[in-house]
Parts: C-alpha cells; sequence; structure tokens
C-alpha cells in the first residue's frame, strides 16, 4: 500500500486492520504446511519529515522490513527504523 501524508502510527494501524480483516475472512490455507488459514505480512517504511528520500530507498527498506515480518514467524507487521530517523509520526 502506499498511504501518502500517513505517518508511522498511521500506516501501522492501517496495516494492522489489514492483517485482522484477512485473518477474520479464513481463507482456507491447504497447501500449507505452516498454517490453516491465508494471513498477510508487511514491511513499512516511511519518508523523513524533511522529504529528503528517494521512492527507491524507501521501497528497499518496507521490502527489508517485510523479509523480517516473515522471518520472524510471518502474520505480522515490522517496521522500518534506523535510516528513517526524522520520519513522520
Amino acid at each position: 500500500m502506499i498511504l501518502p501524508e500517513t505517518g508511522l502510527g498511521g500506516a501501522l494501524q492501517i496495516a494492522e486492520a489489514a492483517k485482522e480483516a484477512v485473518a477474520q475472512l479464513q481463507i482456507a490455507h491447504e497447501k500449507s504446511s505452516t498454517a490453516s488459514y491465508v494471513s498477510i505480512s508487511g514491511g513499512i517504511a516511511v519518508l523523513p519529515r524533511d522529504g529528503n528520500g528517494s521512492a527507491s530507498h524507501l521501497i528497499m527498506e518496507a521490502d527489508r522490513s517485510l523479509y523480517e515480518a516473515k522471518h520472524l514467524g510471518r502474520n505480522r507487521m515490522v517496521a522500518a527504523e534506523a535510516e528513517f530517523e526524522g520520519a513522520i509520526a
């Protein structure tokens, strides 16, 4: 998702709501060895308040966070931290 004018707090709220909405659907995940139902994981990144930062860096940070979420056990949201200090809250 791309959420213009949305800070980290808002992005986390929306991501968690999406995760819960998918969980409530209880879509069978018959071929999965890890879970009975489909779930989602997400990587969250925000641009700094000053507008510095490229779209490619933002995508890279979101992707890195997504893989961290999957590594931690899936069905979770992880936000990028260090590179985006001073990001919109």
